[in-house]
């Protein structure tokens, strides 16, 4: 679990057949998982255009009557816990997507609260190079330079959904260039964790693992992105990734290219199961409210002539910053490209009831035009006064398994009324 990308895009849905009720007696069936590890999330509340709301199940999953698509789909999570310090905390958590046509839909949902579990792996990694200024790295944690590796601090694999853990562990021999110029060496060794402890508690000890180094040729990947005008004179980033699996990714380094467009030219290491990946991020500033574009896709290796294209983000109108909003506000910004989606991210700051914490956050209210409101969820309200901040992402209409594009506007501080 801990190996996941993490995604920059909203709610992720995966569709399992093209045409509704394909497979499921006639019916439409949502499922929803952990964005973490894909284990099914029960206690999510699921609408389906306007059929009433049902909960998901032990499986994730909830039905619905058929529905031709496209159709549009509302997402309500109540994540309540208690803290170490005996504080009751509620988070909420809504989405709102449109254009969906898969039956079975498999939703990505907040798996936070989901049973996790970790493990302290150590051991050691042998048949180094011996060459200077090289490093191994274990899941992304250096080895000492006797071949050892695990200490209190890491390397720790999280995962969820039951007590034991299968996986493949993995070490890389590189250059210590940022990101790699060269890779020397590769292992990966199957092994099992086991944790009774939970997320709270200290998770098990993986130790003994022995790692052997081999020989892994490597290929090249080149080419160059541009970016709009209004990310020219912020921050441009690149990241080089393995994807072994959905929620399965090493790192490989990142990278700073420049000029408009900036040209790129990187080593990727060949190993059998594994698609590289590139992902691009450009900002206008460094601070936290900045707005930003991305581009990342899978490619080939020994590609070379490949184009990255980062858009602008939107601008947005109303309401104005500091204005107050209610249930039927209507959200504006500016057009985007043509095509793709647009997705209304909203948070707010937390607030009391009684003994009780609470806030919300509007993860993804999808649409196609250039304004929404906030999709009615029942017994849930922003309350009066609460300061909440909102932002606007534009979606390009790619399958996010292979390639994602978008951009994201700054943020804009409103008062709920």
């Amino acid at each position: 679990m801990a190996r996941g990308l993490g995604s920059t895009l909203p709610i992720a849905a995966i569709c399992g057949c093209a045409l509704a009720g394909c497979g499921n007696g006639g019916g439409l069936v949502v499922r929803t998982v952990s964005e973490y590890g894909g284990t099914p999330i029960a206690g999510v509340k699921v609408q389906v255009g306007d059929q009433p709301w049902t909960t998901t199940g032990s499986n994730g999953e909830a039905r619905f009557a058929p529905v031709a698509p496209p159709y549009t789909v509302r997402v309500y999570q109540a994540l309540a816990f208690i803290t170490l310090k005996g504080e009751a905390r509620q988070r909420d958590k809504v989405w709102q997507l449109v254009g969906q046509t898969g039956n079975p839909l498999v939703l990505e949902v907040d798996g936070s609260l989901a049973q996790s579990y970790k493990a302290h792996v150590s051991g050691a990694v042998a048949g180094r190079s011996g060459a200077a200024n090289t490093q191994v790295l274990v899941e992304g944690w250096k080895v000492a330079p006797d071949g050892t590796f695990g200490t209190s601090n890491g390397p720790v694999i999280w995962w969820e959904g039951s007590t034991s853990y299968d996986f493949v562990l993995r070490a890389v021999e590189s250059d210590t260039e940022q990101p790699p110029a060269h890779y020397i060496g590769y292992a990966a060794s199957r092994v099992r964790a086991t944790d009774t402890t939970g997320f709270l508690g200290p998770g098990g000890n993986l130790s003994g693992v022995s790692l052997q180094l081999g020989p892994v040729a490597e290929a090249r990947v080149s080419g160059q992105v541009t970016r709009a005008e209004a990310f020219a004179q912020g921050t441009l980033l690149s990241s080089i990734l393995l994807r072994f699996g959905p929620y399965e990714w090493m790192g490989l380094g990142q990278g700073a290219p420049s000029g408009q467009p900036a040209a790129f030219d990187y080593a990727v290491p060949r190993i059998d199961g594994a698609a590289p990946w590139l992902q691009f991020l450009a900002a206008t500033g460094n601070s936290l409210d900045a707005a930003y574009g991305w581009h990342g896709r899978e490619v080939g290796f020994s590609s070379t002539g490949l184009t990255f294209d980062i858009p602008a983000p939107v601008s947005l109108t109303d309401p104005v910053s500091g204005a107050t909003f209610g249930p039927s506000t209507l959200f504006r910004w500016s057009a985007g490209p043509a095509g793709g989606k647009y997705s209304l991210d909203l948070g707010c700051d937390d607030w009391n009831e009684g003994a009780l914490t609470r806030n919300i956050h509007y993860r993804g209210v999808e649409t196609t035009s250039t304004e929404v409101t906030l999709p009615a969820i029942p017994d849930v309200a922003v309350p009066t006064g609460a300061t909440c901040r909102w932002s606007v992402a534009w979606i390009a209409p790619f399958n996010p398994a292979l390639e994602n594009r978008g951009s994201r506007s700054s943020e804009r501080a409103s008062i709920a009324r």
